[in-house]
């Protein structure tokens, strides 16, 4: 003779199935916010370009009126500019990947 396992006799428990899951917003929610604040630093290396750019006029009063001094820019400041460029831009394309990431997980929602 043998027993029915326990498996063979149990009925389905309606209680035990699992729940609804409420959406998860909030690694979306922080995608966005990174890809925000790499804006914000974006912007600021565009600030510092125009700060290196600013610099190469002089400004000065003389009797007759203001005179502008232009001073070229060196190797150096060349060089800065094109690596904050670089850095902008690279903080930008890395904002635009984490807001396609995050809006494409709101939508998963």
């Amino acid at each position: 003779m043998s027993e029915p396992s326990p498996a063979q006799n149990s009925a389905p428990l309606s209680y035990a199935t699992p729940g609804a899951r409420p959406p998860r917003i909030g690694p979306g929610f922080v995608c966005m916010l990174t890809a925000l604040g790499l804006i914000a630093l974006g912007g600021c290396f565009l600030i510092g370009i125009l700060v290196t750019n600013e610099s190469q006029h002089t400004f000065g009063s003389a009797t007759s009126g203001i005179t502008v001094v232009t001073v070229s820019l060196t190797f150096g400041d060349i060089l800065l500019e094109l690596v904050l460029y670089l850095a902008a831009f690279g903080a930008f394309a890395g904002a635009i990947y984490l807001m396609t990431i995050g809006l494409k997980w709101l939508r998963k929602g």
